[in-house]
């Protein structure tokens, strides 16, 4: 690993040093960026656990720690899976780190070298006026879309909580109606047991890290199987290659998640542990989006009919005041060899005709915007949620929502030169 570089933080590190004890299951890494020396060290690269030993910067030990998840593979090639960071800041005066309109997090900090760079940083703009929540006429924030492929197929493309972008075929009409595209099925619903193999060789299969808003999901594609090796591509772009034991049993590692799987020496096929749980009992994995809502295909892996019911699910914990979930049914449905979708009147939602424009339109309580526009063929439908949403926002009485202006950026100077022109 050494002399070889990474990307972190919008910056490029070198790496430096790389020492790693397969007994103790100790690694260290020393990378060297625009403004430093970073060493990272975890006392065990087996865990999803953050070490206890603190991380240094140029030499100064600070409040960050990392956790380095790395497995040990054939031919005595060691390789890092994950490396995550978790800084806890403290303030340069006081407790808390305050930090007041038009400034950044850095400046307040007792430890600005945690942010490991000097063009990261939060900054905060101050609440804006409350603004009463209603249709916005161009959309905004996160979008989740099916999109047509001719005439037989949908594809679902979505972003996940860790940013990464999906493009996926999700129903096909092209012979037999069904999950996936004409010749590869997307796979949701786990096997029954470890006996249950239903991933063929070429198959997408959804794995999610947990059910909560915060979890994220990936679409994996079993690419293929040589000796006792599997190849697996996530769709997002990654590309593992994954040895099993001598009874077929194997762990695909997916960004700090382990899924088990087992492989049938007959056929090839697999069965995937698809929620991560550590058994296979026919668990049902949702697709879950940016900003933790997300999507439930069905209950079978097969269609079995002229239509599918899918269901947009806003969990009841995004909501001010809880109380259960946001459901909006959508309908593929397929009528002479053709496709189709819709979104049918229910008590969630209920599309108006916009004669601007020509597409149906509604919005959700929680605020999420669906936009039918069936003047194409087959129809496509747009998911928007709030940008205000995904921001969060603070509640000022009944007057709707106040937005806060906070922004994340990898360019903190020229946010610093036009606070300091405004002034």
């Amino acid at each position: 690993m050494e002399e070889e570089s990474i990307i972190m933080l919008g910056k490029t590190f070198a790496i430096v040093e790389a020492r790693v004890d397969t007994s103790t299951k100790r690694i260290e890494i020393r990378l060297i960026g625009p403004d430093g020396i970073i060493k990272f060290v975890d006392n065990d690269y087996s865990d999803n656990a953050f070490s206890s030993a603190k991380s240094e910067v140029n030499g100064k030990s600070i409040n960050g720690f990392a956790n380095i998840q790395g497995f040990e593979s054939a031919n005595d090639i060691f390789r890092i899976e994950r490396i995550r960071y978790r800084f806890f800041p403290q303030a340069k005066v006081g407790s808390d780190v305050y930090v007041p309109p038009r400034r950044g997090v850095q400046q307040y900090l007792r430890e600005p070298e945690g942010m490991l760079t000097r063009s990261f940083d939060i900054l905060y703009g101050g609440l804006g006026t409350a603004v009463k929540a209603s249709m916005p006429a161009k959309p905004t924030g996160n979008k989740v879309m099916f999109d047509p492929k001719g005439d037989t197929q949908y594809n679902l493309v979505f972003i996940n909580n860790l940013g990464q972008k999906y493009n996926i075929p999700i129903v096909n009409n092209k012979g037999v109606f069904k999950y996936g595209d004409e010749s590869r099925d997307l796979i949701y619903i786990e096997g029954s047991s470890d006996a249950d193999f239903n991933i063929d060789v070429g198959d997408w299969f959804v794995v999610t890290s947990n059910t909560d808003i915060n979890g994220y999901t990936n679409i994996i594609r079993y690419n293929t199987v040589s000796g006792n090796t599997i190849a697996f591509d996530d769709l997002a772009g990654e590309h593992k290659e994954v040895s099993f034991d001598s009874d077929g049993n194997g762990n695909l590692a997916v960004l700090g998640t382990t899924y088990k799987f087992k492989v049938d020496s007959a056929t090839n096929s697999i069965v995937v542990d698809q929620n991560g749980d550590g058994s296979f009992d026919s668990d049902e994995v949702r697709i879950i989006f940016f900003g933790g809502q997300r999507l439930d295909l069905g209950s079978s892996n097969s269609i079995g009919g002229s239509s599918v019911t899918m269901k947009y699910i806003t969990p009841s914990r995004l909501f001010s005041e809880p109380s259960s979930d946001e459901e909006v049914s959508i309908t593929v449905s397929t009528s002479g060899g053709e496709v189709d979708i819709d979104v049918p009147d229910q008590s969630a939602v209920s599309l108006i005709r916009d004669d601007v424009d020509s597409m149906d339109k509604g919005m959700t309580t929680f605020g999420n915007l669906f936009i039918l526009n069936d003047q194409l063929e087959p129809s496509e439908l747009d998911i928007y949620v709030p940008s205000g949403q995904i921001a969060g926002g603070v509640s000022i009485g009944s007057g709707g929502q106040a937005q806060g202006f906070v922004v994340i950026t990898l360019e903190r100077e020229k946010f610093v030169q036009k606070s300091q022109q405004a002034k």
